[in-house]
């Protein structure tokens, strides 16, 4: 189904008038920077863009061509509201080092905001990689931070590719033995799969215990050393 909506997307790309595209693209980046007509100018372009066959990828990339950029939520602050979570404690001896990240373009932040802080209180060492990044992006802040995990959201659907990939990437950068797990949205069925690429770990919504997420979390980062 993954590929299917690839070759789908790919077709409807090449099938729709470019020049259009194009033109709706820059009359969205002008009104996002005159801003005249407030959010109406902003939304009729927004039509007009959807109307020319413009996807949701190249509307966000259009307004972040002009903005100040992504929005990064603020999810390391120690004020969240999610109180003392009862996690086990990671070995002090070394730290874990923890990079969580989340791919897609929604904005649900909430289950990366309580492992963030069920791991900072396990002892570990978090690292945020950001939200709505591309593998690319969240291998390079793991190398950069030196990770020994790399946890990666999606609810996207596109879970499988998103690992390929990264597993893909790590290892053509020498970095192998950080160990990856994904959460999110993930089909039962495609566990397996996922494992059998790789991936040390998966959580869906099912797994609502943080304290055994963090304790398999702890358990994979020694065993990986």
């Amino acid at each position: 189904k993954e590929k299917e909506r690839i070759e789908s997307i790919k077709k409807w790309r090449a099938a729709r008038d470019q020049a259009a595209v194009s033109k709706a693209r820059q009359a969205l980046e002008r009104a996002a920077v005159s801003n005249n007509d407030g959010d109406r100018g902003l939304i009729e372009a927004t039509i007009e863009l959807a109307r020319a066959g413009g996807t949701v990828g190249e509307w966000t990339d259009s307004l972040v061509r002009v903005s100040r950029g992504r929005y990064t939520p603020p999810i390391l602050e120690t004020s969240v509201g999610v109180g003392a979570l009862n996690v086990p404690a990671a070995p002090t001896t070394r730290k874990i080092r923890i990079a969580l990240g989340k791919a897609g373009l929604d904005g649900h932040i909430n289950a990366i905001k309580l492992l963030a802080h069920a791991c900072m209180q396990a002892g570990m060492e978090v690292v945020l990689a950001g939200f709505k990044q591309t593998p690319e992006q969240m291998v390079a802040t793991a190398l950069e931070e030196d990770v020994d995990v790399l946890a990666i959201s999606s609810l996207a659907g596109a879970h499988m590719s998103i690992a390929r990939e990264t597993i893909d990437l790590l290892k053509s950068r020498g970095a192998g033995d950080v160990s990856l797990v994904m959460g999110g949205i993930i089909p039962q069925a495609d566990r397996k799969a996922l494992l059998d690429l790789g991936v040390k770990a998966v959580f869906t919504p099912k797994d609502s215990n943080l304290g055994e997420i963090v304790g398999r979390i702890i358990a994979i980062a020694g065993r990986e050393r």
